[in-house]
This record gives structure tokens, C-alpha cells and sequence, in this order.
């Protein structure tokens, strides 16, 4: 098996540098089911100017997710590997006493921007990616979805995919993805492809959700979609704006939802009961997030969310509280960050549970890793 370098490109706002090491091992798959698929407009919006904080009115923000701290002791032993229900996979270890998985994270003292970030040779993503627990790392290529390893080795998982936009994982590991014609479609581990649903147009993001019902975004609202038995029903829509992409908060008491070219580029937000049925209209939680062409929504499990911003190609942080920052903007940071889609890594294989991946599609369908320090909200997350 190759390796191979990795330059490590660390923020400007750390006072040092260093290398990031990454350590691999791998995996293999095969195959079934080429096309091409559309893109997005290729022009891009001016740049914001970093470090960028638009406080929301204290009346229009939502309610966060709950958020954790603490620092990890020493040794423990491994746990198995977790499905994410909702934003990435995740794996962990406990303290061998009490079964707690200790915290290698703080919570107040997250490194800011971000850690480190670089380009992952060989990974190829249009508007999402996803893991397996294989070590893979999986994206569509405009024919194929590609699955490739920490260091590079390249094989097809599925030929003939005819688009592919947002993605995310069942708990028993099928993949759900929406594609260009409005379907949302379903492949098994041993490759078995089934439409679950469609008449979804302009799909772009499908979230599975605590309840493991995906929710899909798309031109007309969210739609919440039975796996098994293909049964729709409206979630909700937004007032004059598209939802772009959904995520719940940490304690399933709400969803965030980013938004297409929506007047102020908002993020909203909607509480739900128990049963995951929204109880309020949705109200917008942040405002002036990037330029309003959002491609993706990410929750850490200290309740920040992450949003990528086509238009300024840029990486936005919104806190808890509401407030936005910028974690990197269009060539800031060294790559064309033109960021689609957002998920974390699966901590198998050399990909880092503590970072998330990023495809860019106007990059050569290339995909970036950036390390955040803190893992997916889905390590945290609960219900009821």
C-alpha cells in the first residue's frame, strides 16, 4: 500500500506551526450499478472579511443544544464502532471502570479558528461524502461513487450513479442519498439500490434523524421519509426561503436548518416534541451567515454548528448563543474552499473523529479536511 506526504496547512491565528501526523490502514469494497451529473453555478461571491461576529437580536435566537466539557484522563480501553444518526460516524474509548467514554475536548477552550487543515489525496466528493466502517471515505465523482482510504487507494463502490447530493447512513449501515431527479434513493452494504421516495426537486440535504426517518431538503420544504416503508410527510417548510440542509440539536429538541439565498443569509431554527414533530413556527436563529448559499450544516457536541457558505467560500461557526464567526473565507486559508456538503470523520482508518471532511466541487471534486478538535454532536447526542 502507498503513502503518502501530507502538507499541513495550520491557521494563521495559531502562534506556530507543526506537522499533523495521520496513520493509516484500509480496506476494500467492490462494486455495481455511469452518468454525469449537473453542477452548481461556477461563480462565486465576494469575499467577507474574517473573523466576521453578527450577534443576533437576543428575540430571534433559538434555543441551543445542551454543551459538555472536560479534559480526557489517561488510557482506557476501546469501544465498538457507532453509527452517527444524523452527521457523521464516530468512535471513542471508555475509562474500563465505569463505561463512560471520557472527553478529549473542552468545551471553552476550543481552538479557534480551527486546529489544521489540508487536502486529502485520492478522495473525491460532488455535494456530500460519507464513512463506512471499513475506512473508506465516500463521494460521487460525476459517474461513480468513490470510496478511498486514509492514504490514497482508490476503488468504485457504485458504478452508474446518475448524481448524487446529500448523504448520510442508516443505523444498520444502508446508505440514503438524494439524487438530481428528486429521488431518494437506498444502497445496501452488499450493494442492492431501491428508490425509497421521490417527487423531492431541487433535493439537496438528507439527514438521518434520531428516530432514523431521513429528512430531505428541497424546493418545497422538508420532507420526512419512512426507510422501510417509503411513506412521506411534510416536516415543515420556511417562510420565503429554501432549506438547504437540517440537523438536529444535541438533546432532539430542535433542528437547525440551513438556507438557500434567503434575504440576511439565516440559519433557522424549529423545536420539536418527543416524537420529533415540530411544535413552533421555525424562526431564524443567526443571521448574516456567509453570503446566503448554504451547502451544508454540521453540529459539534459542544452545540456549534458549522455551515459552508458557497458564495464566499468560506466556513462559518455559529455558537450556541447565536453569534457567527468565520473559521476560513474564499482563499484564506490556502485551498479554493468552495465547501458542499459537511461531515465528520469516522475515526477508523486514519480519518479523524475530531475533524470534519468537505468536498470541493470546483477543486477538482476534491475534498478537505479540517480539524476542529471536537467531534460530531451524534457522539453526544440523545433523545427522550
Amino acid at each position: 500500500m502507498r503513502s503518502r506526504s501530507r502538507t499541513t496547512v495550520l491557521c494563521a491565528w495559531l502562534a506556530s506551526t507543526s506537522a499533523c501526523g495521520g496513520v493509516v490502514s484500509p480496506a476494500a469494497s467492490t462494486t455495481e450499478g455511469g452518468s454525469s451529473g449537473p453542477s452548481d453555478p461556477t461563480t462565486s461571491g465576494p469575499t467577507p472579511s474574517p473573523e466576521t461576529t453578527a450577534a443576533p437580536d437576543p428575540s430571534t435566537t433559538g434555543a441551543p443544544g445542551s454543551s459538555s466539557s472536560g479534559s480526557a484522563p489517561e488510557g482506557g480501553e476501546s469501544m465498538g464502532f457507532l453509527f452517527d444518526v444524523g452527521g457523521g460516524m464516530a468512535t471513542g474509548t471508555t475509562d474500563g471502570t465505569t463505561g463512560v467514554e471520557p472527553l478529549d475536548y473542552d468545551c471553552d477552550d476550543l481552538t479557534t479558528p480551527f486546529i489544521a487543515e489540508m487536502q486529502i489525496a485520492g478522495a473525491k466528493g460532488y455535494h456530500d461524502v460519507f464513512f463506512d466502517d471499513l475506512g473508506h471515505i465516500i463521494g460521487y465523482d460525476f459517474n461513480s461513487l468513490v470510496q478511498v482510504t486514509y492514504d490514497g487507494d482508490v476503488s468504485v463502490f457504485l458504478p452508474g450513479v446518475n448524481g448524487a447530493q446529500g448523504m448520510d447512513v442508516l443505523a444498520n449501515g444502508d446508505l440514503l442519498y438524494l439524487n438530481d431527479n428528486g429521488e431518494l434513493r437506498r444502497v445496501t452494504p452488499d450493494l442492492q439500490v431501491s428508490v425509497v421516495a421521490s417527487g423531492m426537486y431541487g433535493g439537496y440535504g438528507v439527514t438521518v434523524g434520531p428516530d432514523q426517518l431521513a429528512y430531505a431538503c428541497h424546493s418545497g420544504g422538508v420532507t420526512r421519509i419512512d426507510p422501510e416503508s417509503g411513506d412521506t410527510s411534510t416536516f415543515l417548510t420556511l417562510p420565503g426561503a429554501t432549506p438547504r440542509a437540517i440537523v438536529f440539536n444535541l438533546d432532539s429538541t430542535g433542528v437547525y436548518m440551513s438556507t438557500l439565498l434567503a434575504p440576511g443569509s439565516p440559519v433557522y431554527f424549529s423545536a420539536v416534541d418527543d416524537d420529533l414533530d415540530p411544535v413552533d413556527d421555525p424562526y431564524v436563529f443567526a443571521n448574516n451567515v456567509g453570503l446566503g448559499y448554504h451547502d451544508g450544516l454540521g453540529i459539534d457536541a459542544c452545540g456549534n454548528l458549522y455551515v459552508p457558505d458557497y458564495s464566499s467560500s468560506g466556513l462559518y461557526r455559529v455558537d450556541p448563543e447565536g453569534t457567527v464567526t468565520t473559521v476560513y473565507s474564499g482563499g484564506g486559508a490556502g485551498q479554493p474552499h468552495y465547501g458542499h456538503g459537511l461531515e465528520w470523520g469516522s475515526g477508523i482508518g486514519g480519518w479523524q473523529d475530531h475533524a470534519i471532511y468537505l468536498p470541493q466541487p470546483y477543486n477538482g471534486l476534491s475534498v478537505n479536511e479540517v480539524l476542529l478538535g471536537v467531534p460530531s454532536g451524534s457522539t453526544v447526542r440523545t433523545w427522550r
